[in-house]
């Protein structure tokens, strides 16, 4: 449900990324025998990603599409690929600039 469009409504201010992540952060601690660890290493054990990791993911995916048409938009390309690079850029400064290199390394 908190992925669900979030190319839309992706937020880009720290405090409501953190919020955001929060629900997740509070979900793992829950779960059976991982209330003593930390949240990266319920991540780890779990094999996830962060919410706001998987955004930027599927951010980076619906410009791609959008690059090499194959996705249906209505507006021109380069306008919409700018767009979606400006939020891309607020996300990278909201996260910090390690979140491009997470990504990168899930790209390949």
């Amino acid at each position: 449900m908190l992925e669900f469009s979030s190319q839309v409504w992706s937020p880009h201010y720290k405090y409501l990324i953190d919020k955001i992540e929060s629900v997740q952060r509070y979900f793992t601690k829950r779960l059976f025998g991982f209330s003593k660890l930390s949240y990266n290493e319920r991540l780890i054990s779990l094999d996830l990603d962060t919410l706001e990791c998987r955004r930027l993911i599927y951010d980076l995916i619906l410009c791609y599409k959008m690059i090499h048409g194959r996705c249906v938009i209505s507006l021109p390309v380069d306008y919409a690929c700018s767009s979606v690079l400006l939020i891309l850029g607020s996300t990278f400064l909201a996260a910090g600039s390690s979140m491009l290199g997470i990504a990168c390394q899930t790209m390949l």
